[in-house]
């Protein structure tokens, strides 16, 4: 998902699949699977917590800021219905560098 070859809301290929992908039993790709969603769950409940304050203050770690889109979009939903109103919101997103090259090899010559 963090690199774009499953987006997110896409269907994941079957298990069995996925699992000869990865090199990977089965298992640990169900096991996988439900900790995404049980995290995906969290993150949509924490969000909308935050989201009935009257200061709304989000310091998100993400792979990738379309793992956050759809519960903030789920909010501002709310926010255009009437149902919350938030004095302010402030999301800041902590994201992973891409990988650096170092300058000098690890050779040796």
């Amino acid at each position: 998902m963090s690199d774009g070859t499953y987006q997110l809301g896409a269907v994941l290929p079957a298990q069995g699949r996925l699992a000869q992908e990865f090199g990977v039993s089965r298992d640990t790709v169900q096991r996988v699977v439900r900790e995404l969603g049980r995290q995906v769950m969290l993150l949509g409940a924490l969000v909308s917590e935050a989201f009935e304050q009257a200061e709304v203050t989000l310091d998100v770690f993400t792979l990738t800021s379309e793992s956050l889109d759809t519960h903030i979009r789920l909010q501002t939903e709310r926010i255009r219905a009437g149902a919350i109103s938030p004095e302010s919101i402030v999301v800041r997103m902590l994201l992973p560098d891409p990988p650096v090259r170092p300058a000098v090899s690890g050779r040796q010559a």
